[in-house]
């Protein structure tokens, strides 16, 4: 991706709905995709005994995150 190119994916993400009929449509235009992922792994530290649990990934959105659980509002957020 270009520098121009990314500046405009940038600049559109700030407004989605301008241009695009939301996010994914948005991440799609501009051809962003992601890694699939099966489960996601939840570490509490960085020792090697630190705890540690395993659940399933049912799905992985971009959205405004709830300012509830510590996203920063109006800003958009990974979603698991």
């Amino acid at each position: 991706m270009e520098q121009a190119e990314f500046e405009e994916m940038v600049h559109d993400m700030g407004k989605p709905y301008s241009r695009h009929n939301g996010i994914d449509e948005l991440l799609r235009y501009f051809g962003v995709s992601f890694r699939k992922f099966d489960v996601v792994r939840f570490r509490n530290g960085y020792s090697k005994d630190a705890p540690a649990f395993t659940v399933p990934l049912k799905s992985i959105t971009v959205e405004n995150g709830n300012d509830k659980w510590g996203a920063d509002h109006g800003l958009f957020s990974f979603v698991l």
